[in-house]
């Protein structure tokens, strides 16, 4: 186990991160890393699609102010969800529409428990936690009980959420901190956090949670966090084949590879 542990430290240690091409698009805001090597960005008009790493990218959909803010793996489907925007996308073609009963229109983050696929979590622009159990079909509003009352100045609000390994949700955003529930979303209790402005939360297909805000990259160890990079990150994508292989973008839209 210390070999291993020694053996990630090493990799991390001595990857360099090196600046790719900017992805194009107006402004950047998710990427997901798929299982067979493609990956997708979802920024302001749409969605984009890289088939070499994110060297380069062509478009996957189009279209002014479909702003793609989440990119979520589902079994054999993509779903994408933003501001006025709930679609899937099956790996061919292009992204189909979804009219889902009970969940508003404008998210701001989405994600769904890869143990169970039809569970999924949503939170809207007012600042509201949504959850669904049949595969996102009908919606209903959780407690979230612990969480902060809503900021109606708009100087805080949530970014991410993500499903760790034991089925455990995670909400984190700008001013917002870190918090953790057990119970799918009707209860949280705060963890530490890493830094005040966390932008995205990945769960990496070893179990491990990662983090990116505003003073750099994070990985969770036991109680506390290991600083993996310096820099903002906006938004990031593990490889689920290669943990350690990372994408993500900073706050200028520049795509950086490790």
């Amino acid at each position: 186990m210390r070999y291993l542990a020694l053996l990630i430290f090493l990799s991390l240690a001595l990857a360099q991160p090196v600046s790719l091409v900017q992805a194009g698009g107006r402004g950047i805001h998710s990427l997901l890393w798929l299982p067979d090597g493609r990956i997708l960005l979802g920024h302001h008009d749409g969605v984009r699609i890289s088939t070499d790493g994110g060297r380069s990218w062509g478009d996957l959909y189009k279209k002014t102010d479909f702003e793609a803010l989440s990119l979520v793996l589902g079994g054999n489907r993509v779903l994408v969800a933003g501001h006025g925007v709930l679609a899937e996308w099956r790996g061919e073609g292009s992204l189909r529409l979804l009219k889902p009963k009970g969940l508003p229109a404008n998210l701001e983050a989405y994600t769904l428990n890869p143990k169970n696929p039809r569970q999924h979590f949503a939170w809207d622009m007012n600042q509201r936690l949504f959850g669904s159990s049949d595969g996102g079909q009908t919606w209903r509003k959780l407690p979230a009980q612990g969480l902060p009352p809503p900021d109606p100045s708009g100087t805080t609000m949530v970014h991410a959420l993500a499903v760790g390994a034991g089925s455990e949700l995670y909400l984190s955003g700008m001013g917002v901190g870190l918090w953790v529930s057990y119970d799918s979303g009707n209860r949280f209790t705060p963890l530490s956090s890493p830094e005040t402005e966390i932008t995205t939360l990945v769960v990496a297909s070893d179990g491990s949670l990662w983090a990116g805000g505003i003073a750099g990259l994070w990985r969770r160890a036991g109680s506390g966090w290991l600083r993996q990079g310096q820099g903002s990150v906006l938004v990031l994508a593990l490889n689920p084949r290669n943990p350690l292989n990372l994408l993500w973008a900073d706050i200028q839209w520049q795509l950086w590879w490790r």
